[in-house]
């Protein structure tokens, strides 16, 4: 498993890593679209026409002033009255529109219910011409009136009118109305009623794409909104820098390898002792601790000093140390194989940050640092625990460790916001994955203490 670090491989990664989400949403979608199919209806369609005709213009401009008049039968508000006005059910929809360059309007009606449509088209067609027409007549009428109030004051200055002004009369009012202008013309009221209905597979594939459209959506606003650190760019963005090493949950694996040697090869050199934070106890990042501690015994001895946990348990440690004079290195440390040992929290209860922060820790810690060639601490949790931070203070550097399943961006700047306001070196971040690769595993550091204390193991003596 990788881990994004451009911006388009973050946003597949979000979407990868809600892939349940996406699913379901797939799922669901085509249960939708599938679930239409049962309560589909058919729906019927009925079509008028009408055309605008000229003497004067061309099919092309007339073609013009229909769609003119498609645009104007289309306004929703015109509609609604016009609807009133034929007497249609409000279940039927109503189009008109014009076919490429031609003059013809057609007005098509469509409804699920067959008897409300049969006559739809017929009535919205003709209250349509009836009110376009109407409207020229009457300008028409206008007209003629004004030609007429025009020869009744010709008649009244002069008593005998010429002939020739009355024929004038008689021709102008008839071309007025003669004119067509403008006018709606019947092509076709009544057409035959049409049936459809979609395509069961149509519907369900249509079902399927919402679903992936709308999964795909919902999961890269779930993963923006997410705090999780998931990958290399929110590392970087929480903490002005990349992480040095991006770690699966393997022990011994190669990118710890090369984690450790990075760290190693940092200027100025970190030395030897280094603690490993976390921002919550319920990370799981102590692995990363065990993972560098593991790769750092092959090239030499290397001891990690386990105090994630500061509850009393079964076996000597710090706290047995710090409270008992008498016992020595070798009563707390142990060894989990050739070159790797451990140093627990111990058994004894009491305040874990009087412990840490002890001269006897202090003592400890410079002992094991010349005994060793590397020493690992994994550090209390610094936001839950007060003595995180002290811990990280008897280490040379602090290293960052970051889980892909539970850290949070916020929590893991104020951690490391604690650690710089204590002046403790941060050599950097390690991100660990939220499962692991595909090779299986060679074992972990606590299977090792498992099989060392069922052999009932003594602690080692003469090391230190």
């Amino acid at each position: 498993m990788s881990v994004p670090s451009s911006d388009v491989s973050v946003l597949i990664h979000r979407v990868w890593r809600w892939a349940p989400f996406v699913v379901l949403m797939v799922v669901l979608g085509a249960a939708a679209g599938w679930a239409s199919t049962l309560h589909a209806k058919p729906t019927y369609t009925t079509r008028a026409a009408l055309t605008v005709v000229s003497e004067n213009r061309s099919p092309d401009q007339d073609a013009i002033l229909s769609q003119g008049y498609a645009d104007f039968f289309n306004d929703g508000v015109y509609q609604s009255r016009l609807r009133k006005t034929a007497g249609v059910a409000d279940n039927v929809t109503f189009e008109a529109h014009t076919a490429l360059a031609s003059p013809i309007l057609y007005v098509t009606a469509t409804s699920d219910s067959q008897a409300a449509v049969t006559s739809a088209a017929r009535a919205m067609a003709s209250a349509l011409q009836a009110q376009v027409n109407g409207a020229i007549n009457q300008s028409h009428q206008e007209q003629i009136n004004a030609a007429l109030d025009a020869f009744e004051r010709l008649h009244q200055r002069e008593p005998h009118v010429p002939d020739q002004a009355l024929l004038d009369l008689n021709s102008e009012i008839s071309a007025i109305a003669s004119d067509s202008t403008n006018k709606l013309q019947t092509v076709q009221l009544d057409s035959s009623i049409s049936t459809s209905t979609m395509n069961k597979h149509k519907r369900l594939e249509l079902g399927v794409a919402a679903g992936i459209f709308l999964g795909v959506l919902g999961a890269l606003v779930l993963g923006g909104l997410s705090r999780r650190m998931q990958s290399s760019t929110d590392v970087e963005r929480a903490l002005g820098a990349p992480p040095l090493a991006v770690l699966p949950r393997r022990a011994d694996s190669a990118e710890a390898a090369l984690l450790w040697t990075t760290i190693t090869r940092l200027e100025p050199p970190v030395g030897s002792v280094l603690a490993v934070a976390h921002a919550h106890g319920r990370e799981r990042t102590h692995e990363v601790a065990r993972q560098l501690v593991s790769v750092a015994s092959r090239s030499g001895t290397a001891v990690l000093i386990d105090w994630s946990t500061t509850r009393p348990g079964e076996i000597p440690g710090l706290s047995d140390y710090v409270r008992d004079i008498r016992l020595g290195v070798s009563d707390v440390v142990r060894e989990i194989r050739p070159n790797l040992y451990e140093v627990s929290y111990g058994t004894v209860e009491g305040d874990a940050y009087s412990v840490m922060s002890s001269s006897r820790a202090k003592e400890l810690l410079g002992l094991l640092r010349g005994a060793f060639q590397a020493v690992v601490i994994d550090v209390p949790s610094l936001l839950d625990t007060s003595e995180g931070p002290i811990a990280c203070t008897l280490a040379d550097a602090t290293l960052v460790a970051i889980d892909q399943r539970r850290s949070r961006s916020t929590e893991v700047a104020e951690a490391v916001g604690d650690l710089q306001a204590l002046n403790i070196r941060i050599a950097g971040s390690a991100l660990l994955l939220k499962r692991p690769r595909r090779r299986p595993s060679t074992g972990t550091l606590f299977a090792a203490r498992k099989r060392d204390l069922a052999m009932n193991q003594d602690p080692i003596r003469g090391r230190v």
